[in-house]
Formats: C-alpha cells, sequence, structure tokens
C-alpha cells in the first residue's frame, strides 16, 4: 500500500512538471523580429513635444518607410525632400518598442492605420502620429 501511493505521488508528481515544463515554454516571445502590420510607409500627422502640439501637413511632414529590417525615416519641408535628414538604420522589436542598431528608439502603439510613436528626449516626451499611406 505504502508503495502504491509513493508510485501515485511520483506519478502525480511527474504530470506536474510535465504540464509546468509544455506551459512555460513560449514562442520566442523576445522575437527581434518585426510585426508584419508595421510595415509599409507612414506619413506623419500631428506631433507633440511636451505640452506643445505641432500639426503636419501636406508640405511639411515626415515619413516612415518600414521594411521587415530597416526604418527610413525622411523629412519634407514645403514638399521637398530635406536628404540632409534622411537616416536609414536596422531595427529590432521588443514588446512594443523599437530598437535602432541596439538603442533604444521610440515606444509604439499601432491602432488600425494609425501609428503612434513615443520617445524622450531630455525628459521631455516627443509624441508623432503617423497614418499608413
Amino acid at each position: 500500500m505504502k508503495k502504491r501511493n509513493y508510485l501515485l505521488m511520483l506519478c502525480l508528481f511527474m504530470a506536474m512538471l510535465c504540464t509546468t515544463t509544455i506551459t512555460s515554454c513560449s514562442d520566442d516571445d523576445d522575437d527581434d523580429s518585426s510585426p508584419a502590420s508595421l510595415v509599409g510607409t507612414w506619413k506623419s500627422v500631428s506631433g507633440s513635444m511636451g505640452e506643445i502640439e505641432f500639426p503636419f501637413d501636406d508640405k511639411d511632414y515626415m515619413l516612415l518607410e518600414i521594411t521587415d529590417k530597416t526604418i527610413t525615416d525622411k523629412s519634407f519641408s514645403q514638399g521637398v525632400e530635406e536628404t540632409s535628414q534622411t537616416t536609414t538604420f536596422n531595427y529590432t522589436i521588443k514588446g512594443n518598442t523599437i530598437y535602432a542598431e541596439g538603442e533604444k528608439y521610440a515606444e509604439f502603439s499601432l491602432s488600425g492605420n494609425t501609428l503612434t510613436l513615443s520617445s524622450s528626449e531630455l525628459g521631455v516626451v516627443v509624441k508623432t502620429v503617423y497614418k499608413r499611406q
């Protein structure tokens, strides 16, 4: 009887151990790949720096071109690209944070065709809202 109780307890313990091991595995939650929903071209529609809000229009705006590996950030003034302001960099994503070349670039939220990027510069929160093109 003691041997049977011991075997029963051992079986229950092994079943719990197997269940815990199986359910605690993940599908690479820390995967550095881009979610497919971010890939595309995004045009800025509004922004803010701290309490100061600034709109963008058809002549003065920023454009993000996101591929599965790179982000190209372009600025336009009077409808003309300011090539000295254009940057392209490799990126990774962890959670809701984009890292550019290993450094934190911005936190993002995505709702339908609206992408919001937020970052902190010298203690001031900079937020830019983009629409998918």
